[in-house]
């Protein structure tokens, strides 16, 4: 969360225009839809999650002035909104099945090698 002067309290706007979180709730989407199996969506997840770690990598401040600039991305993580109430019990079932393989995706260098 961000406060109101855009610290990490105050809230984020569930739907924002950041392109990383634009991809990972169609992945999602399609997913929960079941229009794509799980262990795909999860492979695909974590690409997105890899890609947009490696653009915050790449665009990493190197200088206090670069620290102090407004950081595009940096909040994608908090972007999720609240969608609690749109989710049913399947749906968090599905939700945590997902996730068990997003982190054995995550586990898997990007060469594939184990």
């Amino acid at each position: 969360m961000r406060d109101s002067l855009g610290g990490p309290n105050s809230p984020m706007p569930l739907h924002d225009s950041n392109p990383y979180t634009e991809r990972w709730r169609a992945i999602v989407a399609r997913y929960l839809a079941g229009q794509q199996p799980v262990d795909s969506a999860a492979a695909e997840l974590a690409r997105a999650l890899k890609d947009w770690r490696r653009a915050l990598d790449a665009n990493r401040p190197t200088t206090l002035g670069q620290l102090l600039q407004d950081q595009p991305n940096r909040d994608a993580l908090y972007a999720s909104g609240d969608y609690g109430s749109e989710l049913s019990e399947a749906d968090y079932r599905r939700l945590t099945d997902l996730m068990e393989a997003l982190v054995r995706c995550m586990d898997v260098p990007e060469d594939g090698a184990a």
